[in-house]
């Protein structure tokens, strides 16, 4: 039988200081400064919680999204941007493949990554020895996102010792086609690393319930406590039941002992099972499947245009005079 711990942190990420803020008059457009007045101390705050979450037994943890805080300057400029990216990915690499091997766990951990010449917004999967075992590149992106990042072109599954393990980062989780692809590869745990709770509280609840539902996979969400909606992190088992909840706790740690064994089943008796002989609605539901009916959903769409450099700038101006407000 296996038996893990799931552990989701929920910190407080503040966001960065004047002089680190790009959009301010005051911002000091140095990265080493930036590195280490707004990058080191926020991915402390993560080391830390994931320090607890090693304390009390995890056996695999996972963070929220932008554990180097690098959202801020998404805005920014594009070579300052990706110097940034570079520095900032050295550092955590290296500090959360430290503490996985230290304390023998597995982490699960979102920070932004460059790649080949692109930005990628990336969870890593790091074993007990500290090494990754597993690269996923977000995929759905927003569109102040695609300012800088590049969309990833997988939805990967990866083979850990504990289990088939895979993730779904922030906006990600607003398609369910997304989902379902890891489910038809056989993921058991979905790492859920997001800065907002869907498209507002309670339907972004509902709709990390139904994924989980969806997919049959235990989902572990680790969310900032405050930015851009409400915290709860927390694991969903794959029968959409929410095991563990950090509600709106400030630099909490929240702790499941899941049975990746336990599958959902119905009952030998009910007249379904009776008639396929087969209990696991997972097994079922893939096989009842009707990919002939689902090809609308792959045809070619129209994509949004991303802002140009004028609009861009325009668009930091407005945010510098106060004008534009999200």
């Amino acid at each position: 039988m296996r038996r893990i711990r799931l552990a989701a942190i929920q910190p407080n990420i503040p966001g960065p200081v004047s002089s680190f803020d790009c959009l301010s008059a005051g911002f000091n457009a140095d990265a080493g400064e930036v590195i280490r007045g707004h990058v080191v101390p926020t991915l402390d705050i993560t080391l830390a919680l994931l320090e607890r979450c090693a304390d009390m037994g995890a056996d695999l943890a996972v963070t929220c999204e932008d554990i180097t805080g690098l959202s801020s300057f998404i805005v920014g400029g594009n070579t300052f941007f990706a110097k940034l990216v570079m520095q900032s990915e050295s550092i955590a690499r290296t500090k959360i493949s430290a503490l996985a091997a230290n304390k023998r766990m597995r982490v699960a951990a979102c920070f932004a990554i460059r790649e080949d010449g692109a930005n990628y917004n990336a969870c890593l999967f790091f074993d007990t020895a500290g090494d990754v075992k597993g690269v996923y590149r977000k995929t759905h992106l927003p569109p102040n996102e695609l300012w800088q990042f590049t969309p990833g072109e997988s939805m990967d599954v990866f083979d850990l010792d504990i289990g088939r393990v895979s993730a779904a980062i922030c906006y990600d989780m607003m398609f369910p086609e997304a989902l379902a692809v890891l489910a038809h590869r056989g993921a058991e745990i979905v790492a859920h690393p997001t800065g907002g709770m869907g498209w507002y509280d309670d339907i972004g609840l509902a709709t990390l319930r139904a994924r989980a539902n969806d997919t049959s996979a235990f989902l572990v969400t680790s969310k900032n406590y405050v930015h851009n909606g409400a915290g709860h992190s927390s694991v969903i088992d794959p029968q959409g039941l929410v095991r563990a909840d950090a509600g709106f706790d400030e630099n909490a740690v929240v702790i499941f002992d899941a049975n990746l064994d336990q599958r959902k089943f119905q009952p030998v008796w009910f007249w379904q099972t009776r008639m396929t002989g087969e209990p696991d609605l997972r097994k079922r539901m893939a096989s009842e499947r009707r990919p002939d009916l689902y090809g609308a959903l792959t045809e070619p769409v129209t994509p949004i245009p991303v802002a140009d450099e004028a609009r861009r700038e325009f668009i930091r101006g407005q945010i510098r005079t106060g004008e534009c407000k999200w």
